[in-house]
């Protein structure tokens, strides 16, 4: 199922051009204020190594595109996190009473990451918070004794109670977000949802932040035809399909946190790679199809998409094109 990818990484330097960045893993540790020490660390998925709990799970085709998604990152992180908060989630429990507090911002509609912490630390309090259209994630009687979904919307232009999150500062010892970049304005990440995520966590609390981008490695001309039209179109929107590129800067620039540190991960597109690559290059083609407006910006009829769509599939397969998901996660500094 699992695709054993590795490549060099030498002579990396801190540089927003990732062409020669071509490791499935790569720690990058960046440090205040501007310089930059890098740790590289490469590492691969190999099927024989495999964590079988972590798994992408036998139903897999009966779940949504959501859970889809969740699945693969949770395969090549190997676990919901990367954030060191075992540890800290101890120390935590030693030394203070309060229940620790677990913020999942943008759960989406399913709501599988909130659940699966959850399950895993069952003695503290998950909270996952619903944006834009999305539904209400469902709980069971079992979840609910530590689970609680609410809806509220981040915005720096919108109505005053938008422009922060419903909880008092400090509240949380771990905050998690991922796919930002197509639900919220770039503006509003940078200049509010950031600054947001560091107010309500905890002094000495963890922020994870995940990304997927837009761009593609190893790339044909039909793939890249769709990925430049895609990030174009999301440009037009407000949106940053490379936003992964500027959220440690905007980590920084709240000046209440610690080191950065930042881990790439290769994701296969195509049969290639086996079942895991499958799935990520339908859950791409899909989120291609749904962005409605797309043709249109490229000016093309749905039967030129379609085949555009086509081209793209049959092209990863031949150059064994792959994307890139990236975690940071940073500590806020103790007061």
């Amino acid at each position: 199922m699992g695709a054993n990818i590795s490549s060099e990484a030498e002579n990396i330097t801190p540089s927003t051009s990732e062409e020669t960045q071509k490791s499935s893993g790569i720690e990058f540790v960046e440090q205040q204020p501007q310089n930059t020490t890098i740790e590289i660390k490469n590492t691969t998925i190999d099927e024989k190594e495999e964590n079988t709990r972590y798994a992408i799970p036998q139903d897999i085709k009966e779940k949504s595109s959501q859970e889809i998604q969740h699945y693969i990152l949770r395969y090549f992180a190997q676990g919901n996190f990367l954030s060191p908060i075992h540890q800290h989630f101890k120390s935590e429990k030693n030394n203070d009473d309060n229940t620790l507090q677990i913020l999942d911002f943008n759960c989406g509609p399913t709501g599988t990451w909130a659940k699966e912490i959850s399950r895993e630390f069952p003695e503290a309090k998950v909270l996952g918070v619903v944006i834009n259209d999305s539904e209400i994630p469902s709980t069971s009687k079992d979840e609910e004794s530590n689970l609680k979904f609410i809806k509220h919307n981040l915005s720096s232009s919108g109505e005053m109670d938008n422009r922060r999150l419903p909880f008092a500062s400090n509240t949380f010892d771990f905050v998690h977000s991922r796919f930002l970049l197509n639900e919220i304005k770039e503006d509003d990440i940078e200049n509010t949802v950031i600054s947001e995520f560091v107010r309500v966590a905890k002094p000495s609390g963890y922020i994870e932040l995940v990304e997927c981008d837009v761009r593609h490695f190893s790339d044909g001309p039909s793939t890249r035809k769709l990925t430049n039209a895609m990030l174009d179109y999301l440009k037009s929107k407000g949106h940053n399909g490379q936003i992964s590129d500027n959220l440690a800067r905007y980590l920084h620039q709240t000046s209440q946190v610690g080191d950065i540190r930042r881990h790439d991960k290769a994701i296969p597109l195509g049969r290639w790679a086996g079942q895991i690559g499958e799935l990520a290059i339908q859950s791409l083609t899909d989120l291609f199809r749904k962005t409605t407006g797309l043709p249109a910006s490229m000016k093309m009829s749905s039967v030129q998409f379609q085949e555009l769509l086509s081209s793209y599939r049959q092209e990863v397969e031949i150059r064994r094109t792959f994307c890139k998901a990236r975690w940071f996660y940073t500590q806020k500094i103790a007061e």
